[in-house]
């Protein structure tokens, strides 16, 4: 944001996130610096907008973009038992589990987010909005080293979001069964069943 002042940036930022900042009431701005903020506040209120449920419609576009691109219709873990050797197109949640990572409008979103601004305020007050954060310290996000780009294109915008929402063309993983016990008769069952693990 590019305040007229940088001792002002703290109290724009305030209005800016009002909804993550608690209780604190912002100074006054400049009024060369709420030129700067009401567009801000706007645009960024649009983008969120994105991701909640219109009153005509049953899902949100960030639901439809699931249904759309996510090849697992339901959230894919797998537990391996040894020690993995290759993986290809899992997450590695650590432990010996994997994840087929959730592609969604949301998700691409925030993989590309550092791409033309940094740190990304829309994403910032997502995460404190939907995941009941504590308040936003506003300090903290204010000291955060900032950078910016031109802006994308609505073009190179899409183009950006297409390439995250790709799924992976394979989900395999190869472990090491080296000194893994080996399974008694009566455990064979486990193979079917892993969840009775």
């Amino acid at each position: 944001m590019p305040f007229t002042s940088p001792a002002r940036a703290w109290s724009g930022g305030l209005r800016a996130f009002r909804e993550c900042r608690g209780r604190r009431s912002p100074r006054a701005l400049a009024a060369a610096d709420a030129t700067v903020v009401e567009p801000f506040k706007k645009a960024m209120e649009e983008l969120l907008n994105l991701f909640s449920v219109p009153p005509d419609s049953a899902y949100s576009p960030e639901e439809l973009s699931r249904l759309v691109y996510d090849p697992s219709p339901a959230p894919l873990l797998v537990r391996v038992p040894g020690p993995i050797l290759e993986v290809e197109g899992f997450q590695d949640q650590g432990s010996g589990i994997l994840r087929v990572p959730t592609l969604s409008l949301w998700g691409a979103f925030t993989l590309i987010q550092d791409g033309w601004i940094s740190p990304n305020p829309v994403v910032i007050t997502y995460e404190h909005l939907a995941g009941g954060k504590k308040p936003l310290a506003l300090e903290d996000f204010l000291a955060l080293p900032r950078s910016a780009a031109d802006a994308p294109s609505a073009g190179e915008l899409l183009r950006a979001l297409e390439e995250q929402l790709k799924p992976a063309a394979v989900y395999r993983v190869r472990w090491s069964t080296e000194d893994l016990p080996e399974l008694k008769e009566t455990e064979t069952e486990l193979w079917d069943n892993p969840a009775l693990r």
